[in-house]
C-alpha cells in the first residue's frame, strides 16, 4: 500500500482560524464565473501569519474574502455600497494607504499578492443561513487595530 504524504500547508488548510484580528498575507486571487453566468467572482485567499491579536494560534491558517463583480459595480451596475466599501478597505490595507488614496492601478491583483495587512475574522451567517467564518474588516500592516 502506498504511503500518503500530506504537507503541513495541506494540513493547515483544514484548520479554521480563530476569531479576531490576525496579521495575514494575500496568498492568491482566483477569478471565476458566477453560477448565474452573468458576473464574475473574485476569491482573495489570505494566509495568517499570527493572531488572533498577538497570539500565534492562526499562523499558517487560511481565510478568504469573496467579492462579486455586480456587487462591486465592476460591470457597470450600481453595486452594493457595503461590498464596495469592504473591497476598498481591503485594497487600501494591502497597499498601505487610506481608502481615499486608492486608484484604479491599485486593483492589479498580481501586484497585491504577497502583501500583508491585518484581517478581522468573525463568525457570520452565510446566504444559506449557515454559520461561517469571514473576513469583515481590514487594516494596514502598520496600524495595529486592537
Amino acid at each position: 500500500m502506498p504511503l500518503i504524504s500530506l504537507s503541513q500547508e495541506v494540513i493547515d488548510r483544514g484548520k479554521l482560524p480563530e476569531i479576531g484580528w490576525s496579521f495575514a498575507k494575500l496568498n492568491d486571487v482566483t477569478e471565476f464565473k458566477a453560477q448565474s453566468g452573468n458576473s464574475m467572482n473574485y476569491l482573495f485567499e489570505f494566509v495568517c501569519e499570527s493572531g488572533p491579536e498577538k497570539s500565534k494560534d492562526n499562523a499558517g491558517r487560511f481565510c478568504n474574502a469573496f467579492f462579486n463583480s455586480k456587487a462591486l459595480g465592476a460591470d457597470g451596475s450600481k453595486g452594493i455600497a457595503s461590498a464596495i466599501d469592504t473591497f476598498l478597505n481591503m485594497i487600501a490595507a494591502l497597499q498601505g494607504i487610506t481608502k481615499t488614496e486608492v486608484q484604479p492601478d491599485d486593483y492589479d491583483t498580481d501586484k497585491l499578492k504577497g502583501k500583508t495587512c491585518w484581517i478581522k475574522i468573525e463568525a457570520v451567517t452565510d446566504q444559506n443561513g449557515k454559520l461561517a467564518l469571514s473576513i469583515t474588516d481590514f487594516s494596514r500592516d502598520a496600524d495595529i487595530p486592537f
